[in-house]
C-alpha cells in the first residue's frame, strides 16, 4: 500500500514525500523474506531518488537492483527494467539506461522488443553513437514489421529517417518519411505525419544546396 500510495503522491504532493513513502516501503519489504518483492522496491526506490533530485544515490541504488534482478533471473523484471530504463533516459542518464534496456531485451520480444530497442537506439544516439543507433533503430523497425504493427512500424521508420539524416544518407531518409507518411496519413496521425515532413523538407533541402554549389 505504501508504494502505490508514493505513486499516487508523487503527481499531488511532490517526489519529496513519495520518497519518503517508497524508502518506508523498502525497508518494510526487507522484512517480508520476499526476494523479488524487495528487488521490485529497490528499483522503484531508485527512480524515487532520481525523481526527488538524489542522482547520486540513485545511480548507486539503481546499480544494487540489477544485480538483485539477476540473481533472481531477469524473467520476472522485464517490464520494470524498461519502465526504468526509460526513466533513466528521461533524466539524461544514458549509460544507466543503456544498462536496465541491455538486460531487458536479452529476453524481450515482440512490440515490448520493439519499444525497447527504440529507447535503447535514443540512449546511443544521445552518446554520438549514431551508427550503432541507427542499426538499433533498424531492428526495432524489422521487429514491429514481424509482428504486423504497421502502425509503429511507420512511427519508428521516422525516428530511423532521422539517424539517417544525420549520417547524411538523405536518399533513405526521405525514402523512409515517404512511407511513413503514406501509411500514417490515411489513419489521421497528424502530428507523426507532421513530423516526417519536417524530415523530408530537410533532405530535399539539403539535396537543393548541394546541387547549388
Amino acid at each position: 500500500m505504501l508504494e502505490y500510495l508514493a505513486g499516487i503522491v508523487c503527481d499531488l504532493e511532490g517526489p519529496a514525500v513519495a520518497l519518503r513513502l517508497s524508502r518506508r516501503a523498502n525497508r518494510l519489504w526487507k522484512t517480508s523474506g520476499n526476494p523479488e518483492a524487495v528487488a521490485v522496491s529497490e528499483a522503484v526506490l531508485a527512480v524515487r531518488l532520481l525523481d526527488a533530485g538524489h542522482a547520486k544515490e540513485a545511480l548507486r541504488q539503481s546499480a544494487g537492483a540489477r544485480v538483485a534482478m539477476l540473481s533472481l533471473g531477469q524473467g520476472s523484471f522485464l517490464k520494470h527494467m524498461t519502465c526504468i530504463g526509460k526513466e533513466f533516459l528521461v533524466a539524461g542518464h544514458v549509460a544507466e539506461a543503456e544498462a536496465w534496456l541491455g538486460l531487458a531485451l536479452e529476453t524481450l520480444a515482440g512490440a515490448e522488443r520493439s519499444g525497447a530497442l527504440a529507447l535503447l537506439s535514443r540512449a546511443m544516439e544521445l552518446q554520438g553513437r549514431i551508427p550503432e543507433a541507427l542499426a538499433c533503430q533498424q531492428e526495432s523497425c524489422k521487429t514491429c514489421h514481424l509482428h504486423g504493427e504497421a502502425i509503429e512500424m511507420a512511427k519508428a521508420m521516422i525516428r530511423l529517417a532521422r539517424l539517417h539524416f544525420h549520417l547524411n544518407q538523405k536518399w533513405q531518409a526521405g525514402s523512409l518519411c515517404l512511407e511513413a507518411i503514406r501509411i500514417l496519413e490515411p489513419r489521421g496521425y497528424k502530428e507523426d505525419v507532421a513530423t516526417a515532413g519536417k524530415v523530408l523538407r530537410l533532405c530535399k533541402g539539403s539535396r537543393l544546396r548541394e546541387r547549388g554549389h
